[in-house]
């Protein structure tokens, strides 16, 4: 009798926790419109993105932290993999927008693609245009060279240097 009243009280909090909206737009076809009535937790989370069945990048974190009627989640520390373009990126911690996909990483970050590594404390991937921007310190590590400097922004396999640039060649 307790396991199916443990099944039972998982369906409700589930019910309680997730209710989709039918008087709102609930977006492209496919697409899954939620809204939390109270705050959520969720540990363990992989989001995949992917068009026509091409895998355009997933998301991995160990929590995510859903305040209640918000369209953000507060992640624990990320994993990001962007196979196209040869990209892991890992950090702290991270904000990731619902609506707009747009992901915020923060207490420090790794880029690598395998031929170099980007470190600086925090970074901003905008889903709409693939721009990757920060105004922090960068250091960016490759084999036999090594570049410093403040801010910067990349797309693809650009990657700009915004500032106070210095550059070392071994």
């Amino acid at each position: 009798m307790k396991p199916v009243f443990l099944f039972l009280a998982a369906l409700l909090l589930v019910a309680v926790l997730f209710t989709a909206s039918g008087d709102r737009d609930l977006g492209a076809p496919g697409e899954i419109a939620i809204e939390a009535n109270i705050d959520g937790v969720l540990d363990g989370v992989t989001v995949v993105a992917s068009r026509e069945g091409e895998v355009l990048w997933w998301l991995e974190t160990d929590r995510a932290v859903m305040p209640s009627g918000g369209t953000v989640a507060n992640l624990g520390k990320v994993a990001l993999t962007i196979p196209r373009e040869g990209l892991f990126v890992k950090s702290g911690s991270g904000v990731y927008d619902l609506v707009s996909n747009d992901l915020k990483l923060t207490n420090g970050v790794e880029a690598d693609t395998g031929k170099m590594v980007l470190h600086t404390r925090y970074a901003r991937l905008d889903s709409a245009t693939g721009e990757v921007v920060s105004d922090a310190d960068v250091l960016v590590e490759g084999k036999g060279f090594t570049v410093k400097g403040r801010g910067f922004w990349a797309k693809g396999n650009e990657l700009k240097i915004i500032g106070s640039v210095e550059a070392e060649v071994e």
